[in-house]
């Protein structure tokens, strides 16, 4: 019942993905998204409570909306949407969704107060962040696709889309990458990449997810990207072909 809950509303997300500004910025940051058969993208309308009367007008109650975590209770006692004004991702694991990842708007920072530049479902029966890994398309990865740890859902998306079916970004979802996500990886190539971004933490989280990665058995690669740039970056900047360079010439 809670995952086909979460599928209408990835639904009710999706029809609206141009009725706010998501759709222009995803045409440009990761072109090529509306026509992959491997990335499904929405918005969240900038109101109070679109989601809850959406859903709610379709017989899914105030618990139910609780208990997936579509809803938050508000200081006033009523239920207020979780989303708002923001692109929304959803997390999948076997074809059912278990929760969302949603990006604010690009030109808002911490300073404005509209939450995080990623806001992720809260913790639920379903999702629980520290054991999921975004992206992890199993259409692809067992026609051999080779899985490619970023940092961030646009990173992963942007990986994806380029490389068109060769290689799958996957991410943690808003902590660095934890023993459960590292055994989830190894189990998907005994040779992964690991592509973090090309800064100090990235470096850092890098070779923390080679530690994690060869206690279980892999022989992990570093793509190297040019400093102070990701994935999702590479691609905005300089096209597919520059991304699958990177991701053909690790170390």
């Amino acid at each position: 019942r809670l995952t086909h809950i979460n599928a209408m509303a990835m639904a009710f997300y999706a029809a609206r993905v141009d009725t706010g500004w998501a759709g222009a910025y995803l045409d440009d940051r990761l072109p090529g998204w509306r026509t992959s058969p491997h990335v499904t993208a929405g918005y969240a309308p900038d109101g109070w409570t679109a989601l809850v009367d959406h859903l709610g007008g379709r017989g899914v109650t105030d618990d139910e909306l609780l208990e997936t975590g579509l809803a938050t209770l508000a200081s006033t006692g009523g239920l207020i949407d979780r989303f708002r004004g923001r692109v929304i991702l959803p997390i999948t694991h076997d074809h059912q969704i278990l929760g969302f990842v949603a990006r604010r708007h690009p030109d808002l920072t911490d300073d404005d107060r509209r939450g995080p530049k990623y806001l992720n479902t809260a913790e639920t029966v379903l999702f629980h962040k520290g054991t999921q890994l975004y992206g992890a398309t199993p259409g692809l990865l067992d026609l051999g696709a080779v899985p490619v740890l970023v940092e961030g859902p646009f990173d992963a998306v942007a990986v994806t889309l380029a490389s068109q079916g060769r290689y799958v970004g996957v991410a943690p979802l808003g902590t660095a990458l934890t023993e459960e996500q590292a055994r989830q990886l190894a189990t998907l190539s005994t040779r992964p990449i690991v592509a973090t971004d090309a800064d100090l933490p990235g470096r850092l989280a890098a070779e923390r997810a080679f530690w994690l990665l060869t206690q279980h058995g892999t022989d992990p690669f570093a793509a190297q990207l040019p400093d102070g740039t990701d994935p999702a970056s590479v691609l905005h900047a300089h096209g597919p072909d520059a991304l699958i360079g990177l991701l053909e010439d690790p170390r």
